[in-house]
C-alpha cells in the first residue's frame, strides 16, 4: 500500500469530462505520480432507510406466511376447496423468492459497506507502466472499429508505454488493410488474427485475447481490453491505472459501459443505469465488483495466476473476476464515464444478447458448483456470498417466476378461494401487509423522483417482468445436458449494424419494415412475442370466469367478499403485472426512431476521430414513457376499492 501526503490545491489536471478539478492529495509513489482529484462526500448509511428495508423485507415474509396460515386453519375448521388457497400460496413463495433474495443481499452489504466513496485518481507524466491496450472484434462493421481503433491510439499516454492492438477474430481483408494504413498516424497499432484451431474449441474471446497476448512478443505489465464499438475517452488509462498502482493487490479495475445509441424512453432497458449504479455500486462498496466485458486493465501477473482467461464460459468476464477473487486479487470498479459504445439497434439482436448473457450465467453456474468450486475458496465471504447470490438470480427470475405464474393460473381456475379465510377480519388481517407493501412501494418511489431515477426504475420493472418469463426456456435448455437437446449459445455479434441481412432494423423509417402487423409478425417468427400477448388473454378470461362463477355460486359467504378472497385478491398483484407484458409488441408496432450511428457523433477536428455526441449520452423521457405508470396506478386504486367494499361489508354486518 501507498501513503499519501497532502495535495496542492493550486494544481488543476483535466478530469476525463474535460472539467479543472483541485489535486488534493499526492500519493508516495517511489515510482509514479499519482495524484488525487477532488475530495467526494461522504455517503452513510440511513437508519431510516435500512430500517424500512427490513420492515419491508419482513413484511413480505409475514405476508407469505400469513397464505400458508389460512390454509392451514382453514384446513383445521374443515373448510372444503382449499386447492387454490394451497396453490396461491405456493406461487407467492415463489413469486416473491427473488425479492427476499435481493432484499437480504441489498442488508447485508448495506451494513458492512465502505461510507467513503472511492477516490478519483490520476497517473501523471511520461513515467508510466506499459499496457497492450486490446480491441476485439468478430465481424463488426469496419467504421466502427476504426473508431474504436482510433480512440485507442489517441489516449493520453505516452505512445512509447503502450500499443494498440486489433485482435481481428474475423480474418477481414479489409479490416486488416485498413489498419495497415492507420499505422502510418498510429505507429502503435498493431493488427493480428489468430489461427483458430480446426476442432472448434477456440475459447471465443477469451481464446482470442490469450493467444493474441502471447503471440505479440513480450506482454505489457498491463492489458487493457475494449469491444470493437467502446470509445474510449482520452483519460482512460490515466484514471484506471493508478488504482492498480497504490495497491499491489488489485488485480483489475474496470468502469461502466456507457452507450450513445439508447432511444427516448430507452424502451428496451438497454441504458441498464440502475445496474450500473445501483448493482455494482453495491459490490464495489465491499470490494465484490466483477468485470463489465469492456474497458478495464488487468494486471499481467494476475492474468497468469488464474491461468489466463477462462476459455470455458462465453461470459468470460464474469469468470475472470470470480476467478480473481478465488486467488485473492482485488477488483476496483472506477466511476468516471470513460468509455461509450453501442447497444443492439433491434429487438432481435436485442434480445440475442441478453439470451447468451442468462444461458452463460446458467452454465457458469453449474460449472463453478454455484461458487464452492474450490477455484474460488480464496474470496471473502462477501464476494462468495455475492457469487452465490448471482448463481441463484437466473432461476428465481425466469424459472420460479414461470411456475408463480402457472400456480396463480391453476387458482384462478380450481373452484375456491385464494384466501380461505372465515370472515370479513380475517381478509383484513391479510390485506395488511398488501396495504403495507404498497406503502414500501411508494416510499421507494419517491426516493427514485427525489435521486432522478424514477422512469429508468419503472422501465426495469417493466423489462423484469416480460424478459424473465421470455428467457424461461432458454434457462431450462441451458440447464440441461447436451445429449437431452440442452442449449449451448457462442457468441454472435450483436451491436448496431451487426448481420444486416438478419436485422430487422425497425428504429430506422428506410429500412424498417412497413405495417406495424408485419413487424410484429416478423419478430414473432423469431422470438414468439406474440406468447406475451396470448399469456395476457389467458389471464383476463380466467379472471371474468372466475367473477361470473362466483356469481352463479350459492354460499352463505356474500358475494363481494368471496371476490375480494379469490379473482379480486389476485387482482393486487395481477393488474399491475400483465400489462408490462404487451411491452415488446408495444414496441414493434410502435418503434422508437432513431438517426444514423455517425449522426449520433461529433467529429473533433484536431484528432480527426469521431466520438459521441453529448446530446446522445444521456436518456431523453417523454411523455410516452408515463404508460409505465399506469399499471401501478390501477393496482393502487383497485386496492383503494378492495379496502372501501370491505369496510361497507363491515357496516353491512354490524347493522
Amino acid at each position: 500500500m501507498v501513503k499519501s501526503l497532502p495535495g496542492d490545491r493550486h494544481f488543476d489536471v483535466s478530469s476525463g469530462d474535460n472539467l479543472k478539478v483541485a489535486v488534493t492529495k499526492r500519493f508516495n509513489h517511489p515510482s509514479y505520480e499519482i495524484v488525487q482529484l477532488g475530495n467526494k462526500p461522504e455517503n452513510p448509511i440511513s437508519l431510516l432507510s435500512t430500517a424500512l428495508a427490513l420492515a419491508g423485507l419482513g413484511n413480505t415474509v409475514c405476508f407469505v406466511k400469513s397464505l400458508f396460515d389460512n390454509a392451514i386453519e382453514a384446513n383445521k375448521r374443515g373448510q372444503d376447496h382449499l386447492v387454490p388457497a394451497w396453490l396461491f400460496a405456493a406461487s407467492q413463495l415463489l413469486e416473491n423468492g427473488a425479492t427476499i433474495s435481493d432484499g437480504l443481499w441489498r442488508l447485508l452489504v448495506n451494513s458492512i459497506r465502505r461510507t467513503t466513496p472511492r477516490p478519483t485518481l490520476r497517473v501523471l507524466g511520461h513515467k508510466v507502466p506499459t499496457v497492450d491496450v486490446f480491441v476485439t472484434c468478430c465481424g463488426e462493421q469496419n467504421d466502427i472499429i476504426i473508431d474504436t481503433l482510433k480512440a485507442a491510439c489517441a489516449m493520453d499516454y505516452p505512445i512509447s508505454k503502450f500499443r494498440v492492438i486489433c485482435a481481428d477474430d474475423g480474418r477481414n481483408p479489409r479490416l486488416k488493410k485498413a489498419c495497415g494504413e492507420l499505422v502510418n498516424k498510429y505507429t502503435n497499432l498493431v493488427y493480428y488474427s489468430r489461427q483458430k484451431p480446426d476442432d472448434g474449441n477456440h475459447g471465443y474471446k477469451a481464446g482470442n485475447l490469450n493467444v493474441t497476448w502471447k503471440a505479440l512478443g513480450t506482454p505489457a505489465e498491463f492489458l487493457a481490453c475494449f469491444d470493437a464499438d467502446m470509445i474510449p475517452e482520452p483519460g482512460f488509462l490515466r484514471a484506471l491505472l493508478p488504482h492498480a498502482l497504490i495497491d499491489d493487490k488489485v488485480g483489475m479495475v474496470t468502469c461502466a459501459q456507457h452507450h450513445y445509441n439508447i432511444p427516448d424512453n430507452d424502451p428496451l432497458y438497454q441504458s441498464n443505469i440502475t445496474g450500473t449504479g445501483a448493482d455494482d455500486g453495491i459490490r464495489d462498496s465491499v470490494d465484490a465488483s466483477w468485470c463489465p466485458g469492456s474497458g478495464f486493465i488487468i494486471r499481467k501477473s494476475a492474468w497468469k495466476d488464474i491461468g489466463e482467461f477462462p476459455t470455458f464460459s462465453i461470459t468470460e468476464d464474469l469468470i475472470t473476476s470470480w476467478l480473481l477473487h478465488g486467488k485473492g486479487w482485488k477488483i476496483v470498479l472506477v466511476h468516471e464515464y470513460l468509455q461509450w459504445g453501442l447497444q443492439p439497434d433491434c429487438l432481435t439482436s436485442h434480445l440475442k444478447q441478453r439470451r447468451r448473457w442468462w444461458a452463460g450465467h446458467v452454465r457458469d453456474s453449474f460449472t463453478l458448483d454455484f461458487s464452492f468450486d474450490k477455484r474460488l475458496w480464496g474470496a471473502t465471504l462477501i464476494q462468495r456470498i455475492a457469487m452465490f447470490h448471482h448463481c441463484c438470480r437466473p432461476y428465481l427470475y425466469t424459472v420460479c417466476k414461470l411456475l408463480a405464474l402457472i400456480l396463480v393460473l391453476l387458482a384462478l381456475i380450481i373452484p375456491g378461494s385464494v384466501v380461505p379465510v372465515a370472515d370479513i377480519n380475517g381478509l383484513n388481517n391479510v390485506l395488511r401487509y398488501v396495504v403495507c407493501q404498497q406503502v414500501f412501494s411508494m416510499y421507494a418511489d419517491y426516493k427514485c423522483i427525489m435521486s432522478g431515477m424514477f422512469w429508468n426504475m419503472r422501465r426495469r420493472q417493466a423489462t423484469n417482468a416480460w424478459l424473465g418469463i421470455h428467457f424461461t426456456r432458454d434457462v431450462l435448455g441451458s440447464m440441461m445436458p447436451k445429449t437431452w437437446g440442452g442449449l449451448r449459445l457462442g457468441f454472435e455479434v450483436s451491436g448496431t449494424d451487426a448481420v444486416p441481412k438478419k436485422a430487422i432494423k425497425e428504429r430506422y423509417l428506410k429500412h424498417r419494415p412497413e405495417g406495424m402487423w408485419n413487424r410484429v409478425s416478423l419478430v414473432h417468427h423469431r422470438e414468439g412475442i406474440l406468447y406475451h400477448g396470448a399469456l395476457v388473454f389467458v389471464f383476463v378470461c380466467a379472471m371474468i370466469l372466475c367473477v361470473w362463477t362466483d356469481y352463479q355460486f350459492v354460499s352463505g359467504i356474500p358475494y363481494w367478499l368471496r371476490i375480494m378472497a379469490g379473482v379480486g385478491f389476485t387482482g393486487h398483484f395481477l393488474i399491475p403485472y400483465l400489462p408490462l407484458h404487451i411491452t415488446p409488441m408495444e414496441y414493434m408496432m410502435f418503434p422508437p426512431i432513431m438517426p444514423t450511428r455517425r449522426r449520433c457523433m461529433v467529429f473533433e477536428q484536431p484528432a480527426r476521430l469521431w466520438r459521441a455526441a453529448p446530446e446522445f449520452k444521456g436518456i431523453k423521457w417523454t411523455r410516452a414513457s408515463w404508460w409505465l405508470e399506469i399499471p401501478h396506478t390501477l393496482g393502487r386504486m383497485w386496492l383503494l376499492m378492495t379496502l372501501a367494499v370491505l369496510w361497507l361489508l363491515t357496516c353491512d354486518a354490524a347493522v
